[in-house]
């Protein structure tokens, strides 16, 4: 899925560049709706990164879930 879309629909104030692309820049969304939840958007460049956006998902996954 192209990263561009999932930070559009998490509602991102900017669009981050893709994690491999040290040359790009974050631009602003011009989708962004300041009335609206940011949501989680979340990026890595490891293993044991991923593991911690995991814990991170789950961890507000039983928050919301109580």
């Amino acid at each position: 899925v192209d990263r561009a879309f999932l930070q559009l629909v998490t509602n991102q104030q900017t669009i981050q560049p893709i994690v491999y692309d040290s040359a790009a820049l974050p631009y602003t969304n011009t989708a962004y709706n300041p009335n609206q939840q940011i949501g989680l958007y979340l990026a890595t460049t490891t293993t044991q990164s991923l593991n911690n956006l995991f814990l991170q998902v789950a961890s507000s996954l039983l928050r919301i879930s109580q």
